[in-house]
């Protein structure tokens, strides 16, 4: 496997924007920030989508995330949005992807891309940037507000499937 590990350095490892092992068959999860997990330390997030992953029949998984802003609580993000972050995260996502015409993608954001705005705008942004692969959406399942869940108080189960196009227009934006 071809470890993988893409951070902005000049910020002193405080944004990354790829996390995970490449493989024939990876599972790519988009969370909502980066989490304390680095190439050589993972965390309760990453270890327990390594094992959906695991389960579910994938060779290995690739992290990604909504906010490349590192923060264990996504309340500690910023209020506002930092417009070069969002593009940055989504040109490098863009290009990492660029060898993939086909994904399995684990939506694992939870309820709390609610909270902050430029949230949505960066999913947007995402799908924006992926349109042209051919995806597989998965969830492990969605909260009671129909948001797919974070990976953490969620068994390592079967994952199901994911309507991302219903999802953004039942999220107030557009794909």
């Amino acid at each position: 496997m071809n470890k993988k590990y893409e951070i902005n350095e000049k910020d002193g490892d405080k944004v990354r924007y790829v996390l995970g092992n490449r493989s024939n068959n990876p599972l790519f999860a988009i969370g909502l920030n980066c989490s304390t997990a680095t190439d050589e330390k993972s965390d309760p997030t990453l270890s327990r989508i390594e094992k959906l992953a695991e389960k579910n029949g994938f060779g290995s998984f690739i992290m990604l995330n909504l906010y490349p802003l590192r923060s264990t609580k996504p309340k500690n993000l910023p209020t506002a949005d930092n417009d070069d972050l969002i593009v940055k995260n989504a040109e490098v996502i863009e290009k990492f992807l660029k060898d993939y015409s086909k994904l399995s993608v684990l939506a694992c954001w939870g309820a709390n891309i609610k909270k902050k705005k430029y949230l949505s705008k960066s999913l947007n942004l995402l799908l924006e940037k992926m349109k042209d692969k051919e995806i597989d959406w998965k969830a492990i399942k969605l909260t009671e507000s129909k948001h797919p869940h974070h990976p953490i108080g969620t068994s390592c189960g079967e994952l199901i499937g994911f309507d991302v196009e219903k999802y953004i227009k039942e999220l107030g934006g557009s794909k």
